[in-house]
């Protein structure tokens, strides 16, 4: 249960009698391998299996060299991506992006000053509550379709906002001061995948073959054995033109089959699943 005695902070309200607790995501963890999605996931719809698709995409983008997983936690040290979490101790859970860390998350190259426990953030873009209740320590949400909205940075891409459906929360070693360790999940829309996820890959690729290879088609000019190399020999279809486009990633078969959405929606959408771990400190915001 979380600590109900410990003195509220200046970010902390009251809801029904219960003391919210609120929190930064001090740590995204994106799964390097199978083992790990299935680790990182949760059960998105009841049916007893786990669900972190986009969890397992980004395991296999580690084995391709493509690292997602260092580049979400380098967002969070640097404050692209700021993650806010509002816990009761009777086991609800509200998420939200945050915006104007105090102090700064960055001086200079040293980073993570907004992670110290004692930082203000401004709350932007709420979700709505994710309900459960806690067992032996551990917080568990069960909400039908509540949402969460997640901020992270992928593959040198700007910072992306998904609002997670079907999202769910499983927090351990929940204190005033922080959570131990934690799973985020929910699924991304189709639309979301089209409009917000491929474009930030197409950006953060295009960063790569502009660094490794000489856009000139039909052979690209590319340094032997490089991502930039591997990213059009997979993705630029012909005639080349040395570019991946949004289009080319949605009608690229390997693509189709990896980001082929897993899990259903109430109202019927197909939406892609994703599970990441987190481990959050003591925050103060105002929630919105």
């Amino acid at each position: 249960m979380l600590d109900s005695g410990t003195a509220v902070d200046a970010g902390a309200s009251v809801d029904a009698g219960q003391v919210t607790n609120h929190y930064v995501v001090s740590d995204l963890i994106a799964p390097l391998n199978n083992t790990q999605a299935r680790e990182l996931g949760l059960d998105l719809t009841g049916d007893g299996v786990v669900d972190n698709q986009l969890g397992t995409i980004f395991a296999t983008l580690a084995v391709q060299g493509l690292d997602v997983a260092t580049d979400v936690h380098d967002s969070v040290i640097d404050g692209t991506s700021i993650n806010l979490l509002a816990v009761t101790g009777a086991g609800s859970v509200r998420g939200f992006t945050g915006v104007n860390p105090m102090p700064a998350a960055c001086v200079g190259s040293t980073c993570g000053l907004h992670l110290d426990g004692g930082a203000t953030f401004s709350a932007l873009d709420g979700g709505t509550t994710l309900t459960g209740g806690v067992d032996a320590g551990t917080l568990l949400t069960t909400s039908v379709d509540a949402t969460l909205p997640l901020q992270l940075r992928m593959l040198g891409s700007s910072p992306i906002v998904v609002r997670l459906r079907l999202a769910r929360a499983r927090l351990t070693g929940l204190s005033a001061d922080g959570i131990t360790s934690g799973v985020l999940a929910g699924a991304v829309t189709q639309g979301e995948i089209d409009t917000v996820l491929y474009p930030a890959l197409v950006s953060s690729y295009a960063a790569k073959i502009s660094r490794d290879c000489v856009p000139v088609p039909p052979n690209c000019g590319c340094a032997a054995s490089s991502s930039g190399a591997a990213l059009l020999g997979l993705f630029d279809a012909p005639p080349r033109d040395c570019v991946v486009t949004v289009d080319e990633l949605r009608t690229n078969s390997l693509w189709q089959a990896l980001f082929a959405p897993d899990v259903m929606l109430p109202d019927g959408t197909m939406a892609l699943s994703l599970g990441l771990g987190i481990t959050a400190v003591k925050a103060s915001f105002v929630e919105p």
